[in-house]
């Protein structure tokens, strides 16, 4: 997982979208790994950079009752769909 909870760098501040404008990826270059944004389209001044961070089967565990999606994003899987559809 990769998680700014207790410290981290700008990237704590992409938010989660179910139709995200970026992704997230790893390379490796000369011998080290990095963490790379890349737009999915273009990407207004002053908008916010979204990803979706993957929800997956076996993650219904990791969600307490206060943890929902909110992206408010036509394709939409909110937490009540998502625990559902992995019982």
């Amino acid at each position: 997982y990769l998680t700014a909870q207790k410290k981290g760098n700008l990237m704590r501040f992409i938010n989660h979208s179910c139709d995200p404008n970026a992704i997230c990826d790893l390379f490796v270059w000369k011998g080290d790994w990095h963490l790379v944004i890349i737009a999915l389209r273009d990407i207004k001044i002053g908008e916010y950079l979204h990803i979706d961070y993957g929800f997956g089967e076996g993650d219904a565990e990791n969600f307490d009752s206060s943890d929902f999606c909110t992206c408010g994003s036509k394709k939409c899987f909110d937490r009540d769909k998502f625990i559902q559809h992995y019982q």
